[in-house]
């Protein structure tokens, strides 16, 4: 599938077959419909500002697109940061995020009615919090001065074109938040005006040969986890490695993972999948050792 996967994997996170309650995916859906209508008249951009305690009044209806972003972006991080424990590790260190945070997050809407506006606003702003609040000292609202969240990984998505999710389409049928979509034209004006750059799409496939590129490597483990939206692009159980591919590659799914759980020191919070997925990788680790001494005594003999 394209980038619109991913948005359906962190809309995953959120339903109840993730643990999250029953009640979000539906008041997301329903919410925002409401702050794009508020978000065209003078009055209602009063509104959300005070509805979403923003620091600074929206202005315009692009600053809406931007507040609609903020929200989603939240969830976003959330999802990756979808551990079993509490972990400042997608805060940067400011502040933990609480264990299972979309779970947290969902449960603003318990008992909430979503045909009451102000009410489900409110939910949507407090859900947002767990992430942008996980200090517990937020006092407002701001817009980032990044407020397209280009970030960090722009100039690579503009030259390598590596994921950034910001881009990616979002129809809120697979996925619970708003209609979205940037043309490959759209992407060439935003590369070309903002670097100088026109994005090489077929790179990445041509330096390291797509799939063709995986069967012929040799000593890697693909770990994926049901949890994380990146597992999208993933070699997984539903993208399995061809017939020919070397014995020395493995796939792993977690089903309760997030973005590379697995990769963390244990905790007594793991759940059993991660746990047996590190056995596999160190048993994928210790055979390549051993093959590797194997080699290596084969040709000092010789």
């Amino acid at each position: 599938g394209g980038g619109e996967d991913y948005w359906a994997v962190v809309t995953r996170d959120a339903s109840p077959e993730a643990g999250a309650a029953g009640e979000c995916i539906p008041a997301f859906r329903a919410a925002w419909p409401r702050i794009e209508s508020m978000g065209n008249t003078v009055d209602g951009r009063a509104q959300l500002s005070s509805l979403f305690n923003m620091c600074l009044p929206i202005g315009d209806p692009v600053d809406v697109e931007f507040l609609m972003l903020y929200i989603a972006m939240a969830v976003d991080t959330m999802a990756m940061g979808n551990f079993p424990y509490a972990s400042d590790y997608l805060t940067g260190g400011a502040g933990d995020l609480p264990a299972w945070p979309v779970r947290v997050a969902c449960d603003e809407f318990v008992g909430v009615d979503v045909a009451d506006t102000p009410a489900l606003l409110a939910a949507v702003r407090e859900a947002a919090a767990v992430f942008y609040n996980a200090t517990g000292t937020l006092k407002c609202h701001e817009l980032p001065a990044d407020k397209t969240y280009d970030g960090i990984w722009d100039y690579q998505w503009c030259t390598e074109l590596l994921c950034q999710e910001s881009y990616f389409r979002r129809d809120g049928v697979r996925d619970m938040f708003y209609p979205f979509s940037m043309s490959p034209a759209e992407v060439d004006t935003h590369c070309y005006w903002k670097y100088g750059v026109w994005p090489r799409r077929s790179w990445i496939t041509q330096l390291y040969g797509g799939m063709k590129g995986v069967s012929e490597a040799t000593n890697i483990v693909f770990s994926n986890g049901g949890l994380d939206p990146w597992s999208f692009g993933g070699v997984t159980p539903k993208t399995p490695l061809p017939p020919s591919a070397s014995s020395s590659l493995g796939v792993v799914w977690i089903p309760e993972g997030a973005h590379h759980l697995d990769l963390f020191f244990s905790n007594p919070a793991d759940p059993p999948s991660v746990i047996a997925a590190r056995q596999t990788e160190m048993a994928f680790v210790r055979k390549w050792l051993d093959s590797s001494s194997r080699r290596g005594g084969e040709r000092g003999g010789g």
